[in-house]
């Protein structure tokens, strides 16, 4: 039998935290969880790698944002949902922005979060399998930059750039269309086929991510291009 996925509860309210262990166990799943982020800080470094992190943002000790931006340089691909109450689109931003993958303002149904979790899971599980893309498996170099699908890998003037699942699927679609301006829509379906709730918005959050990491191996990368009230392009 196939190991219960496990899944960190990140949260600072002892009623909703229990909420979701409760839902998430009668799921299925096996469930940990942590008051703040310092407390998620041990429960990874004790060696335990979730398949998914549900995390608040507004916790004492080390939010979510905090603990988001340890997170990232310490595992790019555990897929993090952020839950807040604010529904400020500055913080939806920020979540993408550091490296969340999913945002729900709180109060949310518990179904619908466990729907995202499963969406979430079934990317990873893809990605590491190195399926679920229609892409070819050959790789692909244009000028300094190779991709390579079959292995979900890429490298930039030789050294290797770190990317999530949705951020490879999006730099893959624009480099197989050099000079072609694709639209935030069609870059969504290329990021999360299997996912219904992600949609276009969360485009411009991505590219920025990708650009920023580019950038930070040469300066003065400039090949993604953006189209003014279009979507974006590779230059070649």
């Amino acid at each position: 039998m196939a190991e219960k996925e496990l899944i960190l509860v990140v949260e600072d309210d002892k009623d909703l935290r229990e909420l979701i262990r409760l839902a998430g166990e009668k799921k299925s799943y096996r469930i940990m969880t942590a008051g703040n982020g310092l407390e998620a800080k041990d429960v990874i470094e004790r060696g335990n790698r979730p398949g998914i992190i549900i995390l608040d943002i507004n916790m004492p000790g080390m939010d979510g944002f905090s603990f988001c931006r340890w997170l990232r340089d310490t595992d790019p691909l555990i897929p993090v949902i952020f839950l807040s109450a604010r529904a400020e689109e500055y913080d939806k931003i920020v979540a993408l922005e550091i490296g969340g993958d999913d945002y729900l303002t709180k109060p949310f149904s518990i179904n619908e979060l466990f729907a995202r979790v499963a969406v979430s899971l079934r990317r990873v599980r893809l990605f590491t399998r190195g399926e679920g893309t229609e892409e070819t498996s050959t790789p692909l170099h244009l000028h300094d930059i190779t991709i390579d699908p079959a292995y979900w890998s890429c490298e930039y003037l030789g050294r290797e750039v770190f990317l999530t699942v949705s951020e490879f699927r999006i730099l893959h679609k624009l480099l197989t269309n050099p000079d072609i301006v694709i639209n935030r829509d069609r870059l969504a379906m290329a990021a999360f086929p299997e996912d219904q709730y992600n949609l276009g918005r969360s485009i411009d959050v991505h590219i920025c991510r990708i650009r920023r990491k580019l950038q930070d191996i040469n300066p003065e990368f400039r090949s993604i291009e953006t189209v003014y009230q279009l979507g974006y392009k590779w230059k070649s």
